[in-house]
């Protein structure tokens, strides 16, 4: 697997680095960076409620991407991080469960580099991601997650990933959209939850725990 710090990247750009990695590359690779403002969404998202604002008007770009999910956000003091990678099994469709297993593998990585930074974290039933408290009135999300798989005769290869909130301006989170179209609960930080961590000593930890995961070939910043 190789690791890529990129920085600030924006996120049509970096879309297409993935687009060309997931289509041509032979290895696998972990992309992470951070985003200038940014609101992406699924084919399944319903823009007309999860959408509270003119992106434009705040400083945003809004891009339609291939994965599931609704509308989320990315922009600075966020870590975002892309594993394009091929699943060990057949090639051939991916199946539920197999999604399914990818992304709670993609969640437990994240949960243990909270740990590693002192913050406790943990799934919840039935809503993708990691959260604070999840099982207590005072749920919060502090990582989304939104994987592709690939379909048909080509190898079973992943693209997109999750969106870190180390110190984002949560004001894009909190009132222009309803994050991943979950109004129940609110998002939080890193910052928030009291860890002083910067995005890049957490995209440390983060590759870390990824190459000891899923192999490690090298890593250029």
């Amino acid at each position: 697997m190789r690791v890529r710090w990129r920085g600030r990247v924006n996120y049509r750009d970096a879309l297409a680095l993935q687009e060309g990695l997931f289509a041509q590359a032979k290895s696998d690779y972990l992309l992470m960076m951070e985003h200038h403002h940014v609101f992406t969404y699924g084919a399944s998202a319903d823009l007309e409620k999860n959408l509270r604002c003119e992106p434009s008007a705040v400083g945003a770009d809004l891009v339609r991407v291939n994965r599931g999910g609704d509308v989320t956000y990315h922009g600075p003091g966020q870590l975002v991080v892309y594993p394009i990678r091929s699943l060990p099994g057949k090639r051939g469709d991916a199946s539920p469960a197999d999604v399914t297993a990818y992304v709670c593998g993609v969640e437990q990585l994240v949960i243990d580099a909270l740990a590693e930074l002192g913050v406790v974290a943990a799934r919840k039933n039935g809503f993708p991601g990691v959260w604070i408290e999840p099982d207590t009135p005072r749920a919060r999300k502090i990582c989304a997650i939104g994987v592709r798989v690939a379909r048909g005769s080509t190898p079973r290869r992943t693209m997109h990933g999750f969106a870190l909130n180390v110190e984002p301006d949560l004001t894009y989170m909190r009132k222009y959209i309803v994050p991943c179209g979950i109004s129940e609960w609110p998002v939080t930080s890193l910052r928030e939850e009291g860890c002083a961590a910067s995005v890049r000593q957490v995209a440390d930890v983060v590759a870390r725990l990824a190459a000891e995961r899923w192999g490690f070939a090298d890593r250029h910043d």
